[in-house]
């Protein structure tokens, strides 16, 4: 059942007053085990509204995901745990699945199946056994079709991406749009004459360059007078929605680098920045399908913003200039944002709890929890609170980090001592990280270990020159930016200069390679599924990403060496720091050998250490078994290194 989010007993719960223990750093017993990570917590993407019924996809322990469905005050799944609801579309998926008032539509990444389930639980088969991955389903009631985009891997030295409409009555695929390399971001108009869409080539990413585009809808939903409104070199575009027949809003950061709204007017062939601002609107699209805003009934729009690493939720009013902050209370947003009777629903992350999905009420700035990510309550006082700093690195510029000071009531640590530092280096690298309650890092900091989450140059929520700072210095600026955020802590007495961590995941586990051959500053790293061989990892690597790296690193047909020379694997002999790696038998973005070539040279070298399999995981960990024994390996090869 829905129930109100009054949590104002709990807070002013007194914590037991419980003699504090002497214990060293990094050897405190911390009340969040390896289980609460791995067991205790939902997670919760593609949120999706009709009418007042809100939808979304919930993981099940065993990595499966489900649709659950918020209606008339209760929650519940409304797919069975049979299907593997997903698309690797570009990847990383995003909007499997979609809801109308005649049925769900969702596709099953496993059998390569697309099905429609009636209100009645009735499952029907679509498409079957096909090559395509599929995303991002717009019913059209007028034509009885659905339109999506897809991905064609009959040919995966050829991957085809398309848009395309699926006759529902004969079971047949048609593509409608096809020529560009990627798609995203398909919308369709009220009155379902027009379709928009964002279309990029290579080797641009969706953050560098990208083109918005307009079609009208034939009778029988052919596109025709296809015509780009926008975009072009150094644009990136995102998120087309239509508000009327004539007006497409979007996110674009086509002034001074920063991703705002702009509203297109066909009938008078305008484009106009809602607020220009010098702020964050929108995120970096490794999804398809995000809504980071939407609008109400009285012609305003309410959206999540992002200035320097900090979130808040505002009003923007369409017609005048004007920004109104409607909230403060949460550390970001989710990826979509929807309005519903002057309420608005979102992913609410917190500072001290785990996330919720709630209701907002926007004239009262209450909230009401649909749905808990944890069931397991945590007292506030164990939470280590972020600190947000900004910090000189090389070349005379700046980084971003929030800091986590060890916290645990039950213990103090010995006078005249200081904390090991865990450096937290998030994937992307195009990506960041925000205050949000992170349990895994809580996990560190109830251990009494300092945490430092870095935003390092070419994190997004800073603006187009910060995300663009790390072109043609991937695996140095970003490096630097850890490295010279260690010295800082250590030059202010702040952490133990022989107990420094680092750890990353993905392109965060290529920087924590590289900073290892920088520098022996570190006393142990983590490496999660990270990249090793930049040349292996063009040809093993998947279309999305397969020219991530020309702007990163540079052109590889021109400069071939550059590639070499910051591949990790070539240069071992300059590592030195004990290492534990992960990976997933399944990971198709970052495969498996990229781990096991480097593994092997440090077994040949002699440097400690640690190599751990999974076979059915993928990129990023899903079940909760692989979650807690990862986590658990991690932390003891740290405490054997350090002699915790």
């Amino acid at each position: 059942m829905i129930y109100e989010n009054n949590i104002t007993e709990f807070k002013n719960m007194a914590a037991p007053k419980i003699e504090q223990k002497i214990a060293s750093y990094g050897k405190w017993t911390s009340p969040l085990t390896e289980n609460d990570i791995a067991n205790q917590s939902k997670s919760f993407a593609d949120l999706l509204m009709l009418k007042n019924d809100l939808y979304w996809l919930e993981n099940t322990p065993i990595g499966k995901k489900q649709i659950w469905q918020f209606k008339d005050g209760s929650c519940k799944a409304i797919t069975d745990d049979q299907h593997h609801i997903g698309t690797q579309i570009m990847s990383y998926g995003g909007y499997a699945y979609s809801v109308n008032s005649k049925f769900v539509i969702f596709f099953d990444n496993k059998k390569h199946a697309l099905y429609l389930q009636t209100p009645k639980g009735n499952y029907d088969c679509i498409l079957q056994n096909v090559y395509y991955e599929l995303s991002n389903f717009i019913y059209d009631d007028v034509r009885h079709c659905i339109f999506c985009i897809g991905e064609d891997h009959k040919n995966n030295k050829k991957v085809e991406n398309f848009i395309a409409k699926i006759n529902i009555a004969n079971k047949s695929l048609e593509k409608i749009v096809a020529g560009d390399d990627f798609y995203s971001g398909l919308t369709l108009s009220p009155e379902k004459m027009k379709l928009s869409w964002v279309a990029w080539q290579q080797p641009n990413m969706p953050w560098d360059s990208t083109e918005l585009f307009i079609a009208h809808l034939g009778k029988e939903g052919t596109c025709t007078k296809i015509k780009k409104i926008a975009g072009g070199e150094n644009i990136s575009i995102q998120q087309p929605k239509w508000k009327t027949e004539d007006l497409l809003f979007y996110i674009s950061d086509q002034q001074k680098g920063w991703w705002n709204i702009f509203c297109f007017d066909s009938a008078e062939n305008t484009h106009r920045n809602i607020y220009p601002i010098e702020a964050e609107f929108g995120q970096p699209p490794w999804i398809s399908g995000m809504s980071t805003y939407c609008f109400d009934d009285q012609n305003n729009i309410y959206t999540m913003v992002t200035k320097n690493g900090t979130w808040f939720l505002v009003k923007l009013q369409i017609q005048s200039p004007k920004i109104h902050v409607i909230s403060e209370a949460f550390a970001d947003y989710g990826l979509h944002l929807y309005y519903a009777e002057k309420k608005l629903y979102f992913v609410a992350g917190y500072q001290d709890k785990p996330q919720k999905i709630i209701a907002f009420d926007i004239e009262r700035k209450t909230s009401t929890t649909i749905r808990d990510a944890s069931s397991k309550k945590y007292h506030e006082s164990i939470f280590s609170q972020p600190k947000a700093i900004e910090f000189e690195t090389s070349a005379g510029m700046h980084a971003h980090a929030f800091l986590y000071r060890p916290q645990n009531t039950l213990y103090q640590a010995p006078e005249d001592t200081l904390p090991p530092l865990f450096i937290k280096c998030h994937g992307g690298p195009t990506a960041s990280t925000s205050t949000a309650l992170n349990l895994k890092i809580q996990y560190w900091t109830s251990r009494g270990y300092m945490v430092a989450d870095v935003n390092y140059r070419g994190s997004t929520s800073y603006g187009r020159d910060y995300r663009e700072a790390l072109y043609q210095s991937w695996g140095d600026s970003d490096v630097d930016d850890c490295i010279y955020l260690a010295k800082k802590l250590i030059a202010e007495k702040k952490v133990d200069p022989h107990k420094i961590i680092i750890s990353g995941g993905s392109a965060g586990g290529y920087l924590v390679l590289r900073a290892l051959i920088k520098s022996n500053i570190f006393s142990a790293a983590a490496v999660y599924y990270g990249l090793s061989d930049l040349v292996a990892i063009r040809q093993d690597g998947e279309k999305f990403e397969q020219n991530y790296d020309h702007f990163l690193i540079g052109p590889y047909d021109k400069e071939p060496e550059k590639y070499v020379e910051k591949s990790p694997i070539h240069h071992i002999d300059k590592i030195t720091t004990p290492t534990i790696f992960f990976h997933g038998g399944q990971d198709k973005i970052v495969p498996k050998n990229q781990t096991e070539k480097i593994y092997e040279q440090y077994q040949n070298k002699d440097i400690k250490c640690q190599y751990h399999l999974y076979e059915g995981e993928g990129h990023g960990f899903r079940s909760a078994d692989t979650i807690e024994n990862a986590l658990k390996n991690e932390r003891q090869f740290y405490e054997t290194v350090l002699n915790l």
